[in-house]
């Protein structure tokens, strides 16, 4: 085709080469619809594959716990990791196996990134970050079993969703819950994923008081021995999760 064109231009076949551009653009416009249909095909097909493979290649069978894995500590000296956060300087967080541990402080002082060292320190483990994590486009109860543990299913995944969020359709897009409904259902993802550590990094924003309360006890009684680091600016957040060890920043 390219030849054709080209023999055209030198010839000054106005005609064939005005036919060959019109065939070129009608071909070209084509191939990009095809192209961004099989994108948007493939894309529930692999998410689909993704939930249904969960948890396959990580520890955890029918018998063990969420915590399996629990003896998981953490001693870590932040020294120079994060030289923009001057609050960390000369820093030493260390948290038993089994451990809670709350960090407090105001926004900007560093709390996040020394949750994103520790994460890196206590590999594997799950987190639920500041900022929304989530799927939109998946069900909540897609989101939750794509991380969760292998033994791990459907209805005690659903039956998690309801205790954190009474009255959601599990069924339903992320994109259609609400700010605090999502929340919830990345706490649900992070207590179903496997790893011996549990981080939450203002995990109960957007939540009020009895939702909060609801949510910790929840926490507390599916953490199993695994270790939990908590970062907040709310103190209740720290009592609510029983934390008495508690980090000033």
């Amino acid at each position: 085709m390219g030849e054709r064109i080209y023999q055209a231009k030198l010839l000054i076949e106005t005609a064939d080469l005005l036919a060959w551009t019109v065939l070129v653009v009608a071909a070209s416009w084509a191939c990009e619809r095809v192209l961004v249909w099989l994108l948007r095909a493939s894309g529930p097909a692999a998410w689909r594959a993704a939930v249904w493979a969960h948890g396959r290649g990580t520890r955890g069978h029918s018998g063990d716990s969420a915590g399996a894995g629990a003896a998981a500590e953490l001693a870590l000296a932040v020294g120079d990791r994060a030289p923009w956060a001057a609050a960390l300087d000369g820093l030493a967080l260390r948290v038993p196996a089994g451990g809670r541990t709350c960090v407090m402080g105001a926004s900007g002082v560093g709390k996040s990134t020394l949750l994103a060292l520790a994460a890196g320190e206590c590999a594997p483990c799950s987190m639920v970050f500041q900022d929304v994590r989530l799927v939109e486009d998946a069900s909540a109860l897609d989101n939750v079993l794509a991380c969760a543990d292998a033994h791990v299913d459907a209805s005690s995944a659903a039956a998690l969703l309801h205790l954190l969020v009474p009255g959601i359709d599990v069924h339903a897009r992320v994109a259609e819950l609400s700010g605090g409904q999502r929340r919830r259902v990345e706490i649900a993802r992070a207590l179903l994923c496997p790893g011996g550590a549990v981080i939450l990094d203002e995990p109960f924003t957007g939540l009020d008081t009895a939702a909060r309360d609801a949510c910790a006890e929840v926490v507390l009684d599916l953490l199993d021995g695994r270790m939990l680091l908590l970062a907040t600016h709310d103190v209740a957040d720290a009592q609510a999760l029983d934390i008495s060890d508690i980090i000033t920043l």
